[in-house]
């Protein structure tokens, strides 16, 4: 249930760490696109799943596998973009600032043990670099399972009762409890329940009546083509996160690549590209994954399935469409 962990990083970094001139065969492109996602989804054995291609923002292909393609799909750790836009309209509405601490933002209605945490800044929690460790979510998440109640207060209130956080501030350390954090924050500045507050950002997607208790770290449900359309209005290269990420919230994880507001990002070709992996590893009850990327804000895709992936799989995957858009 852990949605690509830090140390897992390497493979999907590496391969989205080089430039090169795009295809410019649009057709012949698309059927490269979807032979790439057919031979994956193969191999390691979705029997359900969609699969999209955008092209400057556009959905220009979609095909399902073993329904619809326009069927809602759990989008798993695809959340945290979600809840990173809905944090920077805030900012951009002058609601909150990325420097605000946890302090100045709760006030006195949570005490916390390990005295820190209430220093712990928007921005830090955006880029997982706050030093709130070990990530109870992945205990806890279980016992949440089916039902939407939120449960970002319960994880807040598991962290103000730890002596001592285990992490270290400024480090990047991947944990759910981050964007737990958000999600109260998103509450407590707009006025609104997360999801009110959120889902104007992607219409068509809702809190998923699995996880959606766990929504603002990994609990939205859409089809892959209303996730495409939120990727591409938030992240593309006519947006104005897509123009100029560095301007928000970020972390520098080696390699060129960064992440913030939810997703990983890194420059190429004069302009970035964006992606992450999301999935759920609940047997006999959820084994599930997705994947989102854009490069240069020209080619996209998004993909769900009904496979709790492997770091191996997913770099597979990432692997085969980058092969597709560069030569």
């Amino acid at each position: 249930m852990y949605f690509l962990k830090a140390a897992g990083l390497s493979v999907a970094l590496c391969l989205l760490s080089f430039g090169g001139p795009v295809r410019a065969n649009d057709a012949e492109m698309i059927a490269k696109f979807e032979a790439a996602w057919t031979q994956w989804a193969d191999k390691v054995g979705v029997r359900k799943g969609a699969f999209v291609v955008t092209k400057n923002g556009k959905v220009v292909h979609s095909s399902g596998r073993g329904g619809r393609a326009s069927l809602a799909f759990e989008m798993h750790s695809l959340s945290k973009a979600v809840t990173g836009v809905c944090v920077a309209g805030l900012v951009s509405a002058g609601r909150v600032k990325y420097s605000d601490t946890v302090g100045q933002i709760f006030g006195d209605s949570v005490s916390f043990r390990d005295a820190r945490v209430a220093q712990v800044s928007v921005a830090q929690l955006l880029t997982h670099t706050s030093g709130l460790k070990p990530d109870s979510t992945q205990r806890d998440m279980g016992k949440w399972l089916g039902s939407k109640k939120p449960r970002h207060d319960a994880v807040i209130k598991t962290v103000a009762q730890r002596k001592k956080q285990q992490g270290s501030p400024g480090r990047y350390f991947y944990s759910n409890e981050n964007y737990a954090f958000l999600g109260k924050i998103i509450e407590l500045r707009s006025g609104r329940s997360y999801v009110q507050a959120c889902s104007k950002y992607v219409p068509g997607g809702n809190a998923s009546p699995l996880t959606g208790g766990f929504a603002p770290w990994g609990g939205w449900k859409m089809s892959v083509e209303s996730y495409a359309a939120f990727h591409s209005k938030n992240f593309g290269a006519a947006s104005q996160i897509g123009r100029a990420p560095s301007r928000h919230a970020n972390a520098a994880l080696g390699g060129g690549a960064r992440y913030g507001l939810g997703t990983f990002w890194r420059p190429s070709g004069g302009k970035f590209n964006f992606w992450h992996f999301g999935k759920h590893c609940f047997r006999g009850r959820l084994m599930a994954g997705s994947y989102a990327v854009s490069w240069m804000g020209k080619w996209g895709v998004v993909a769900a399935y009904d496979v709790c992936t492997t770091d191996r799989q997913n770099g597979a995957l990432d692997e085969a469409m980058v092969a597709v858009v560069y030569k």
